[in-house]
């Protein structure tokens, strides 16, 4: 174990991966407030050297209070520890393709939904809805960025409800992260039968 995991041995914290293995780390709170009560959903966590956690693995702190579930982000080796980049899971969406209804003479008379994806954990995050272009490349309706883990069904058009609303995928950052997507949404105002 690190010397830095060592001085905070007290402050360990057991991490469950998603992929059915537990580790040892500390989790800290990242931002610049120093006030306690704040609640942040970015997390610096320290694990040894020789973790099996990779990018867009989602860890549950079983150990705290609230067992807050986070998606790794980024992860960096250092010489005696790993650190990592976590998102706190703020939202479970379902993603739908949207398929057009058609009569008997095959005019479309509507849409509907198929599910494609349920319950998919995320973390969703606000933003202005006119942004402009040189904010890292976001499209000019953007309302929200979900990240979430990689998932060949998910395209852009389809539709994603969640606690918020109902979106449209606009488009997906599949590079932004490794083994992490960024699904940037607009309001979704297609009507369904």
């Amino acid at each position: 174990m690190s010397s830095v995991l060592e001085f905070y041995s007290d402050r360990l914290e057991r991490l469950q991966c998603e992929r059915g293995f537990t580790e040892e780390g500390l989790v800290l709170r990242r931002g610049k407030t120093q006030d306690p009560y704040t609640i942040s959903d970015h997390k610096n966590l320290v694990l040894p050297l020789g973790t099996k956690v990779v990018n867009g693995d989602l860890l549950t702190r079983i150990d705290h209070e609230t067992p807050d579930q986070m998606i790794i982000v980024a992860k960096q080796i250092g010489a005696d520890c790993v650190s990592m980049q976590g998102k706190r899971i703020n939202t479970h969406i379902d993603i739908y393709n949207i398929v057009n209804e058609l009569d008997k003479n095959h005019k479309r008379t509507g849409i509907r939904e198929e599910l494609v994806l349920g319950n998919v954990p995320s973390y969703c995050q606000d933003q202005s809805a006119y942004v402009t272009f040189y904010d890292a490349g976001f499209l000019p309706k953007v309302v929200k960025k979900f990240f979430v883990q990689p998932d060949d069904r998910i395209r852009d058009m389809q539709r994603i409800k969640s606690d918020d609303g109902i979106f449209q995928i606009d488009d997906i950052a599949k590079d932004k992260y490794r083994d992490v997507w960024v699904i940037q949404v607009s309001e979704d105002a297609r009507k369904t039968v």
